[in-house]
């Protein structure tokens, strides 16, 4: 199974440990050739998706008012959701 990561949170983390004065060159090659490694990955083509149970759609008793249905899992979700906004 495919696991989404974000690549540049994962860069980020591997600078704290790069200390290019008192490190040793090994372990400074490493976490360059890591960061190399993460930055040629193929990017997947994903996009964040909101769940019935925060959908503006969705009216609490498990129904969802754009289609008609009655009966939905707080954990679905669909492409024409959109994000509750709090008032």
């Amino acid at each position: 199974m495919t696991r989404l990561k974000d690549a540049d949170s994962l860069i980020e983390k591997l600078d704290t440990f790069n200390d290019r004065v008192h490190g040793d060159t090994h372990f400074i090659c490493g976490i360059e050739s890591a960061k190399e490694i993460i930055d040629n990955e193929p990017t997947a083509d994903a996009i964040p998706l909101i769940r019935c149970k925060d959908c503006r759609y969705h009216d609490g008793l498990n129904r969802c008012e754009v289609w008609d249905m009655h009966k939905t899992d707080a954990n679905d979700f669909c492409s024409a959701a959109e994000l509750e906004l709090e008032t």
